[in-house]
């Protein structure tokens, strides 16, 4: 059995080793604002993520969805915020932001429903 100091010890070696070597698994995060208002007509499989800025269209916020990974590692993020999207059941995401820290990749966006135009 390890000492409390042991542990603290091989607790922080780990945690030195796994930043060093980049063993960041990438997840995501979903705060759900609303509820879809019309059912979708087909599954949700490749939602649209818009890191230009937000959506043209007459729209609702869902949810924020949230993605974290490793640095450089955008695809995998951006394969977490399309899997968040979808579970939000959401059409887009929009205004999407991203944020470097610590080794650590953040990507942030507001996912949205699309409203009908109205004449």
């Amino acid at each position: 059995m390890y000492s409390g100091d042991a542990m603290q010890s091989s607790l922080l070696r780990l945690a030195v080793c796994l930043a060093a070597i980049g063993c960041v698994q990438a997840s995501h995060h979903i705060r759900v604002m609303d509820a879809r208002r019309v059912p979708r007509a087909a599954p949700c499989e490749h939602p649209v993520i818009d890191t230009e800025g937000g959506a043209d269209r007459p729209h609702v916020a869902l949810a924020i969805v949230t993605a974290e990974c490793g640095s450089g590692k955008e695809d995998e993020c951006r394969v977490q915020l399309e899997i968040g999207t979808c579970r939000a059941d959401a059409d887009a995401l929009i205004n999407v932001t991203r944020q470097n820290a610590n080794g650590h990749l953040r990507m942030v966006g507001t996912a949205v429903e699309y409203l009908a135009a109205t004449p």
